[in-house]
């Protein structure tokens, strides 16, 4: 049985998300994208939203409030090591969300 370590990060924009990304080793920059590193597997949620209703038609009754910042879901084989949580700093949502927006499937 293969276990996960799963983090969730909350920065302020994708630009920031990518650039502390590659600067943790997490991901790869390559022609304009970026890839992830081996053994890392990465989810750009980007701008989530909570609440908002709907009728039973679909039509919107109250609108979904946009959260703030650009929201990431992170999957490693290994635990993060001390200094990707370094270069990461201020961006882990600690305590992870008891109900995230995504999870892996």
């Amino acid at each position: 049985m293969t276990i996960f370590h799963d983090y969730f990060l909350k920065c302020e924009s994708q630009e920031q998300a990518n650039t502390m990304l590659e600067s943790a080793g997490l991901q790869v920059a390559s022609d304009d994208d970026y890839s992830p590193a081996d053994g890392v597997s990465i989810y750009h949620g980007g701008v989530i939203s909570a609440g908002g209703e709907w009728d039973d038609e679909g039509n919107e009754v109250v609108a979904p409030v946009l959260l703030d910042g650009w929201h990431v879901n992170l999957r490693l084989r290994e635990p993060l090591t001390e200094d990707q949580l370094s270069a990461l700093d201020g961006l882990l949502l600690d305590p992870s969300p008891s109900t995230p927006y995504c999870v892996w499937g």
